[in-house]
């Protein structure tokens, strides 16, 4: 009885011990695996920091000038173009989930071209601003970067305060001779073009003459044969690309903006030189989420009829978003044998780039709705997009030519 006590004692003893040991002792497999996510971390933060570091451009020391795209840069400074992530540019393409049913997130059967024609692009202009894109005998324009708008009639405010604030390089002749970066690229910012673009079915004969009148003035304006509406945008944007097929093929880039967002061209400019791909690619902000639900009520909804998936492809924001032509010229073949989605960012950036086999590309260098900026970033030149209300914009353009931002973030 008394040795059988002693070695329970014992045992206790060690048990107690090994306890004490793995307690107060890691095992060197814990201390090895917790160093190495360290320096990991501490390598993948320099990193971070090496990569902006290099991705500066120098920007010409001139005078300031109140009409001046100068005023979105910093002077005498480095103008950090790309200080949010690295790599620069970020191919995406849709994840898969081993823990869900594949046909949920990516069903390769449904993102295929139909064999018939299921959507018919409208190609009547009753304004086409041909002269944009092309001289009075037809000859082509240098056409660098086309930005297409899409506006409605009682938008005339905005339209004016876009050509009079950040585009309004576009339309001065000066344009050419007071800015300048120390890049080649900054050399076609001449060759820069925006376009306004309508459905005209159901408009007054007052609205008619109102888009005939801004382009007499601007030659800016191009009105299609469709109905204008927010259900209709999908195809008023996929018609607008067609326009741009069929009446500047030459452009090297296609920007598509919204009224409500202000572009930094020669910033913009600069981003599309660091380029390195050569295959079709759009180039936006991805999407926050991995797998876009699709919504099926409100304003954005889209019926199962239209389409059955629960989740949209990756895609990236549609206020803001480019381009090339090689994937212009794809997707505007495609879409004819594509049924249109009631969803223009998915539609355009998602869908048709992966039915089209179009690269999709996220830089963080754009905006999107969850980032709260303010007038500084605009003025040193942090970001190539951002968003704004409509009625904010020649106030927020008041302050950044006066030099004088006010605190607190752009609403």
């Amino acid at each position: 009885m008394r040795k059988a006590l002693l070695c329970q004692c014992r045992k206790v003893r060690t048990t107690t011990k090994a306890l004490t040991i793995r307690k107060g002792r890691p095992p060197l497999l814990v201390l090895w695996f917790t160093c190495t996510i360290a320096i990991g971390c501490c390598l993948f933060v320099s990193s971070i920091f090496s990569c902006k570091t290099k991705l500066t451009v120098e920007v010409e020391k001139t005078t300031p000038n109140i009409k001046d795209y100068k005023n979105l840069t910093s002077l005498k400074r480095q103008v950090t173009l790309f200080n949010l992530t690295c790599p620069l540019f970020q191919i995406f393409k849709d994840e898969k989930s081993k823990s869900h049913r594949p046909s949920r997130y990516y069903n390769i059967n449904y993102f295929t071209l139909r064999k018939n024609i299921v959507t018919q692009l409208p190609v009547d202009y009753k304004i086409s601003a041909r002269s944009l894109c092309q001289d009075n005998g037809g000859e082509r324009k240098e056409v660098t970067l086309l930005i297409i708008i899409p506006s409605v009639v009682t938008d005339i405010v905005s339209r004016q305060a876009i050509r009079e604030t950040w585009a309004f390089g576009i339309y001065d002749d000066s344009f050419n001779n007071d800015f300048n970066y120390q890049t080649n690229t900054a050399e076609a910012t001449s060759s820069t073009k925006l376009v306004f673009f309508f459905g005209e079915i159901g408009l007054t004969p007052m609205e008619k003459m109102v888009l005939m009148k801004e382009s007499d003035l601007f030659g800016d304006i191009v009105t299609v044969h469709m109905y204008d509406s927010y259900r209709n945008l999908s195809l008023k944007v996929a018609s607008s690309l067609l326009w741009c097929a069929r009446i500047c093929p030459q452009a090297k880039y296609i920007a598509k903006v919204d009224v409500d967002t202000m572009l930094n061209i020669p910033l913009l400019l600069l981003l599309l030189d660091q380029v390195a791909y050569t295959e079709p690619m759009i180039l936006g902000y991805k999407h926050v989420f991995p797998h876009p639900l699709v919504i099926r009520n409100g304003q954005w909804a889209v019926s199962r009829d239209m389409y059955p998936l629960k989740y949209f492809p990756a895609y990236v924001y549609g206020h803001s978003y480019v381009m090339t032509r090689s994937a212009l010229h794809k997707l505007v073949s495609s879409i004819p044998y594509f049924p249109v989605i009631e969803n223009e960012d998915a539609f355009i950036t998602g869908i048709m780039p992966l039915v089209a086999k179009v690269t999709r590309v996220h830089t963080a260098t754009f905006t999107h709705s969850y980032r709260k900026q303010t007038c500084h970033d605009i003025q040193y030149g942090r970001f190539v997009s951002s968003g704004h209300r409509k009625t904010n914009l020649r106030d927020i353009w008041s302050q950044l030519n006066s030099r004088n931002c006010s605190p607190g973030f752009i609403s």
